[in-house]
């Protein structure tokens, strides 16, 4: 089964879904000097459609434009400050004779 690859068609049409995927997306950096850049945004950025490298998480699903790889920020931090608190659970400082503060 073949799959269309997404490329937007202007500027416009790009902003609206970089703002729908790219910048909500965890992997998306908020600093140029981020260590783990989002290589498919660059690379739809550096290459054409029709050349191997342009990515193929850019595409259509269901007749709209998606990125497979897309992950939401709010959801990822949400799970990341979940697993946070298993980690640091009250039960286990105090266990190890450490007083809440607040």
């Amino acid at each position: 089964m073949s799959i269309e690859l997404f490329r937007p068609s202007n500027a416009t049409h790009g902003e609206f879904f970089h703002e729908e995927f790219c910048y909500r997306c965890a992997k998306f950096p908020h600093s140029s000097d981020a260590k783990n850049q989002c290589m498919i945004f660059l690379s739809a950025q550096a290459y054409s459609i029709d050349e191997p490298e342009y990515p193929r998480q850019w595409r259509y699903v269901d007749g709209a434009p998606t990125c497979t790889a897309f992950k939401d920020r709010e959801e990822f931090n949400r799970e990341r400050r979940e697993k946070r608190s298993d980690i640091i659970s009250t039960d286990r400082l105090e266990a190890a004779g450490q007083q809440r503060l607040f």
